[in-house]
């Protein structure tokens, strides 16, 4: 008889700033033109995160959270984090700003509606040329969790990008620099 085992943790893979260039410079290069967020946000995002050696599966990032929001009925975020991300992902083009009708509003949205110790520190939107990054303030520490005033009541615009510059947000590892934020 064989006992089941408990799973292990993920093993986290620690890359060099060169290694997530050169798997960013590879990622920008093969989602390159128009997307359909429809057809490719989930393999786009998976790629994304194996640029910094992540699975997004082993730090319980999930696709199509389900947000149940008063007077609108459900949503669902296209790529949810638990107190570290969330992503709203758009088509190539179309608005990725905090105005109405804009990725970032509806991004912002769906946080009203979350438990306080599950609202992310990142916001990412996204229309898979352009990237839009958002710091909602500090982590939320366990001594603080259900304190709405633990978070930053404005986000802060934290970065703008395309995927053409995404190598560049890579300096060489001699430079004091990081990916803040990205870490499980």
């Amino acid at each position: 008889m064989s006992s089941a085992q408990p799973p292990r943790p993920p093993t986290v893979v620690t890359l060099s700033r060169e290694e997530m260039k050169s798997r960013a410079l590879a990622f920008a290069k093969s989602w390159a033109g128009d997307q359909r967020e429809e057809a490719e946000a989930k393999t786009f995002l998976d790629q994304f995160f194996t640029i910094f050696g992540r699975d997004r599966r082993s730090v319980d990032a999930e696709f199509e959270h389900r947000v149940e929001r008063a007077k609108r009925g459900e949503g669902r975020i296209d790529l949810f984090w638990p107190g570290k991300l969330l992503v709203e992902m758009k088509s190539t083009g179309k608005d990725l700003s905090a105005d109405k009708g804009g990725a970032a509003r509806q991004a912002f949205d769906y946080i009203d509606h979350l438990e306080p110790e599950e609202r992310p520190r990142w916001v990412l939107v996204s229309d898979f040329a352009h990237f839009v990054v958002y710091d909602l303030g500090e982590e939320v520490h366990e001594y603080l969790k259900g304190l709405v005033t633990a978070r930053k009541t404005k986000p802060t615009l934290a970065a703008q990008f395309t995927l053409r510059d995404l190598p560049d947000r890579f300096p060489p590892s001699h430079r004091p620099a990081g990916v803040a934020g990205w870490r499980s």
